[in-house]
């Protein structure tokens, strides 16, 4: 069963999808990804009052934040930043967009996302982040991820490997269809998709 946050950003996807295909008769997935961002950031600023909206976080700021400085810990994407950063006085959570689930893509992110996950719980922070991606493939396919990703950070490090990775399905968006092409050809598949839960229990 998903969590209150999870189920809020899983009904603001969904709500998105809705808008964007009423809005511009495309697929969420065939949009640019910040769309998705801003437009499922509005929808769960609504549905949490209690909690603020960044965009484009740089990773240098989320350490800050912990009190850690740069130098002082090992990130992948150091440089990066956050699609979208949640925070109330109690919880701050990273989300990551995705619209596609290349595994070299996802591997990134995953890594990432595990990294401050861990470094947040070390810290006495709240230590769940997310990662969301809407695809036109199969849902064998994004079903594998989960296991994928536990592999991916088993592979990384030890520490890595304490981040538990739960999938929560995003059911619903099977009624909306591809218009996103894949070079020139379109696959006209239903969209699938999916939130990672990344958590860590010190």
């Amino acid at each position: 069963m998903a969590g209150k946050f999870t189920q809020s950003l899983k009904d603001a996807i969904l709500e998105t999808a809705e808008q964007a295909r009423v809005m511009t008769k495309e697929s969420l997935n065939a949009l640019p990804e910040y769309y998705m961002v801003v437009k499922v950031a509005e929808k769960l600023n609504d549905a949490m009052t209690t909690f603020g909206v960044r965009f484009e976080v740089p990773m240098e700021m989320l350490l800050a934040e912990m009190g850690l400085q740069k130098e002082e810990v090992q990130l992948s994407r150091q440089s990066g930043k956050a699609d979208l950063v949640l925070s109330s006085q109690k919880n701050r959570y990273v989300v990551e967009f995705k619209r596609s689930i290349n595994s070299k893509s996802l591997r990134q992110d995953t890594i990432r996302l595990a990294q401050l996950c861990l470094l947040s719980g070390q810290q006495g922070w709240n230590s769940k982040n997310y990662l969301v991606a809407i695809t036109a493939r199969d849902v064998e396919t994004v079903n594998k991820r989960e296991e994928d990703m536990a592999d991916w950070l088993k592979q990384e490090n030890k520490q890595l490997a304490k981040v538990k990775v739960k999938a929560v399905p995003i059911e619903g968006l099977e009624k909306y269809t591809n218009t996103r092409p894949s070079g020139n050809k379109l696959t006209k598949a239903p969209l699938t998709g999916c939130i990672w839960e990344l958590s860590y229990q010190a």
